[in-house]
């Protein structure tokens, strides 16, 4: 989700576009369907996924080559990055949060104050629907920096090690370092999508020549760890008998909090978009209209993700304040989509025209 200033990779632009449709859906699947589309929506939501192994990825493509040539520099772009993230949860504390609890009193502030409910938010205390995406991400900037060090001086496998351990923690201790509420989104369990995003990053995973040769293996066995997964998920309603096995041995693909289960089946099924979406780049020739607005949403997709706060909270004040809505949230999500795309091309428009515009000579 986290935009870089560095030359695009279209693949990531476009992956990232479709974690922001898929993160749209989950949002407004409850007024797009009820019934099997809505069931498939949820099950094969990889947003949160996506958007933190792509930032992984990124991070270790571009600022670990950065970082070995200038550590300083690259320490403070992402302490940086972290006070910009900051700067916009507080911006939408104060321009979301503040009115949404002004408009709707004790149904949103709960048992706080307005003042100590606004202060808890700006201190990360809360956990709010889709106000708590942003606020993972601080940490995981930050916990890049010790990583770099520690790949600088060949210290892979101990990355791996130390990730691979604090998810085994978590799945015991999952709010180990939650602090206010309980997070929706552990940073003890899902760091490990950002350090394999890192560590492929660093490899130039797939397009590193001596990778090349296993990318078959690796997606064979990404269908066969989804398979498996994904028959232990949904095998009771094929195979009744499964059901009473899984409950008394405890097998459970669970997502809150993430599980080992739901690392396997919800990561084997983003490395498979990922690979199906490599494909089809690789097999398109010319422009595609639909490609084009998904690549869109993905080099801009912070700007997209901002804009649909607003509009998804929004929503929020419909449910509340009028008991029929219809047709208020289908004009909303189809709002959200129209301005989200204008925005995007205005502003890529501008920044073309300003690349392209003749340079006055000097007097």
């Amino acid at each position: 989700m986290i935009p870089m200033q560095h030359e695009r990779i279209p693949i990531i632009d476009f992956v990232r576009g479709l974690v922001i449709v898929d993160m749209m859906l989950v949002h407004y699947e409850g007024i797009l369907s009820r019934g099997v589309l809505s069931k498939i929506i949820n099950y094969t939501d990889v947003a949160i996924e996506g958007f933190i192994f792509l930032a992984g990825y990124v991070i270790g493509s571009v600022y670990f080559p950065m970082f070995l040539r200038d550590k300083a520099v690259v320490v403070m772009k992402l302490v940086k990055r972290v006070l910009g993230l900051i700067k916009l949860q507080y911006l939408m504390v104060l321009t979301i949060s503040l009115p949404i609890a002004l408009m709707m009193g004790t149904s949103v502030t709960g048992g706080d104050t307005l003042p100590r409910y606004i202060m808890k938010s700006l201190l990360f205390l809360k956990q709010e629907g889709l106000m708590h995406i942003l606020p993972i991400f601080i940490p995981l900037f930050l916990m890049a920096i010790p990583i770099f060090y520690l790949l600088s001086g060949g210290h892979d496998r101990l990355v791996i090690l130390l990730s691979a351990l604090f998810f085994i923690i978590g799945n015991y201790h999952p709010y180990l370092f939650s602090i206010g509420e309980r997070a929706i989104f552990p940073v003890i369990l899902w760091q490990i999508y950002f350090v394999c995003g890192i560590l492929l990053g660093k490899m130039n995973y797939p397009y590193s020549n001596r990778l090349q040769e296993f990318i078959k293996r690796h997606v064979f066995l990404a269908a066969i760890v989804f398979g498996v997964s994904a028959f232990l998920y949904f095998g009771h309603h094929v195979v009744p008998e499964l059901a009473p096995l899984r409950d008394h041995w405890n097998v459970k693909v669970s997502k809150f909090p993430l599980n080992y289960l739901g690392l396997l089946y919800r990561g084997s099924l983003l490395y498979l978009l990922i690979y199906a979406s490599l494909v089809l780049m690789s097999r398109l020739k010319g422009e595609n209209v639909a490609v084009g607005a998904i690549s869109l949403l993905g080099r801009h997709s912070l700007l997209a993700f901002v804009i649909h706060v607003y509009f998804a909270k929004s929503m929020t004040l419909t449910n509340h304040f009028t008991r029929n809505p219809f047709p208020l949230p289908q004009m909303i999500v189809l709002l959200n989509v129209v301005f989200t795309i204008f925005i995007l091309k205005y502003i890529e428009g501008k920044r073309l025209c300003q690349e392209t515009a003749p340079v006055k000579a000097e007097a």
